[in-house]
Order: C-alpha cells, then structure tokens, then sequence
C-alpha cells in the first residue's frame, strides 16, 4: 500500500475544523457538502490535479466518455514504447449524431464513415508531423471523437480531475487544508464578518498556488543548464 501520510481526508478535515472553532456536531454534514464544493474548486483553479486514465474507445463512434471525475482536457493518446504520443487536435471533423434506428451508428448517408486522415501530409504545423489519429472535443455529449478508429480499442486520456470521489473519503493533500478550511470559513459565515473571511481565504488561496508552482533547487538547476550551449574552442 502507498504510503499517504501527507494526506488526510475530507472527514478529518471537517472533525478538526470542528473541534478548532466548537462548531455543534449536527453541522458536519453541511460542513461536509461546503468541503466537497471548496475541494473541487481549489483543484480546478489553484491546484496542479490532474490523472490519466485508460478509457475505451466506442467501435462504431471512435468516442471516448468524459471520466465521472473530468474538469478539464489536457491530452489523449497513445502509448508509444513507454513514451505518451498525443493525438492531434482537429475542430473540422464532424460530430456524428450517434443514434442510427435506435443504436449508436454512423451515418453513411451524411459521410459519418468517411474521414480524411491527412496521412500524406507532413508539416511543422502538423503536431507529430504525420499523425494516424485525430481528436474533437464534443463537450454537449461528454466525450471526445477520435478518427480512425477501426483497431483502437483504448485510448490513454491526461485530465483535470475534481478530486472527489465519494464524499468524505475523499484525499486532501496537507499542504492543502488550511485553504480548504478557509473556504470552508468564508462559506458559513454570515453578515459583515463574510468579507473578512473572503480575504482570509484569498490568501490562502495566493499561499497554495505559490506552493503548487515553486520548484527544488535542482529543477532550476536543471533549467539553467538546458540554456548552455558548447561554444568552438579557440
């Protein structure tokens, strides 16, 4: 088992705000929905969160369900000899309606089976140069379209996650907390007091994305390193 004892949960979070401010136990519940609500959107503005996942894809559709937990896009592809190779990104390929005498098919009649890989194009502007496969978001049905699907049967998805699963089982990260109880904070308080709570969450917030995108001395090493170049000896 993975050792998470950087991590606590949305429970324990919740019991330890309680114990700090005396907060009468019949409001842990509520408590609890304000910790899933501030979780999620810790994750999805201050928070490096992201997963990635092994998804099928649809034979018929070449389409790949949102996961349950999806916030956001970053990329899908392949794996390529233990290296990730992403799909290309194409707005031009045509959304397939999907449903064909009540089961999902594509339609011949509007050239739904037809797709134009581009295959003998090569060009800086072309990701990868040549590409087998290509992607559109289609975020009304909350899934994605990949062309060229007849032997694709999974597709590696790089993803936003909200972070939460079920409810108070949920991993907090500890560095996290202090913000989350912040928001909990400026979420129930009431009155004058609410502005002050507000700010106080800011901060903590500011606190959080400033730890989330510092690095070790190393990795600017590293950085620095990457700008050298060999000059001609004289």
């Amino acid at each position: 088992m993975a050792n998470i004892s950087g991590y606590i949960n949305l429970g324990q979070v919740v019991d330890s705000l309680i114990n700090e401010q005396d907060i009468s136990r019949k409001q842990r519940e509520r408590l609890l929905q304000v910790s899933i609500e501030g979780f999620s959107e810790l994750i999805t503005y201050h928070m490096n969160f992201f997963k990635e996942a092994w998804l099928p894809v649809s034979a018929t559709l070449g389409a790949v369900d949102f996961p349950s937990d999806y916030v956001d896009f970053i990329s899908i592809g392949i794996n390529d000899g233990g290296q990730f190779r992403s799909y290309t990104k194409d707005d031009n390929i045509i959304i397939p309606e999907g449903v064909i005498s009540g089961q999902d098919d594509l339609d011949t009649d509007k050239g739904e089976n037809t797709y134009n890989s581009r295959n003998d194009i090569a060009s800086y502007t072309s990701r990868g140069g040549i590409n087998t496969h290509y992607y559109k978001i289609d975020q009304k049905n909350t899934r994605i379209i990949i062309n060229g699907t007849s032997t694709l049967t999974t597709a590696l998805l790089h993803y936003v996650s909200s972070g939460v699963n079920s409810s108070s089982s949920t991993e907090v990260p500890l560095y996290a907390v202090r913000a989350l109880k912040d928001y909990i904070n400026w979420r129930t308080a009431k009155g004058a007091d609410r502005d002050r709570k507000f700010i106080g969450y800011q901060l903590s917030a500011r606190d959080l994305r400033d730890h989330e995108g510092s690095f070790t001395k190393d990795q600017y090493l590293d950085m620095i390193y990457k700008t050298y170049t060999r000059g001609v000896k004289r």
